[in-house]
This record gives structure tokens, C-alpha cells and sequence, in this order.
């Protein structure tokens, strides 16, 4: 994801990773992170079959903290498949995070 300082970029790339999903527990988690409503986002991602994808949004960081610590706490299986899935990105990339 590019680094920018203008909040209408940092939207547009959360609208845009939330296109990419196509899992309807995915798409209602997203938009629920979107509104705010992060625990809620993270009890419908636990549902999802897009948890790879879900990864990715969170590699992405445009969720990173508000999912994790919403998964770590109230789906602890979820927030293990997360941190294992985000290990293997950093890994795929030569170790290097960014």
C-alpha cells in the first residue's frame, strides 16, 4: 500500500480491498470495520472462508491494530491463523516486513 498523509487515500485503499472480497461474512465484517464497529467486523471475519484475504487487509495495515486486538480477545483460533498468514508474507517477501 502507498504511504500517504491524505485521509481521502487512506479510504480509498480501504474501499478498494473491500471490492476484492467476495465472501458475504467478509464483505459485512468489512464494512462494519468501515463504520467503526471493529468487534463486530471480527465476529463476522471468524465466519469467513476469506481469511487469507482478511490477512491481507490486515498486512495492509489499514486495519491492522483494531482487528488484531479485537481477534486476539474475543477469537483467539482466528488470531493465531492471522499472525501465522502474516508471518508467511513477511517471510515470502525474504523477511524483510515493511
Amino acid at each position: 500500500m502507498p504511504v500517504a498523509n491524505d485521509p481521502a487515500v487512506f479510504d480509498l485503499e480501504q474501499k478498494r480491498f473491500a471490492a476484492t472480497i467476495s465472501d458475504p461474512w467478509a464483505k459485512l465484517g468489512t464494512a462494519y470495520v468501515l463504520a467503526g464497529d471493529t468487534d463486530r467486523g471480527a465476529d463476522l471475519f471468524a465466519r469467513t472462508s476469506e481469511k487469507t484475504k482478511i490477512a491481507s487487509g490486515i498486512e495492509s495495515e489499514w486495519m491492522t491494530d483494531r482487528v488484531l486486538e479485537s481477534s486476539r480477545t474475543r477469537h483467539p483460533e482466528q488470531y493465531a491463523d492471522y499472525l501465522r498468514a502474516l508471518a508467511s508474507a513477511v517471510a515470502a517477501r525474504g523477511g524483510q516486513a515493511d
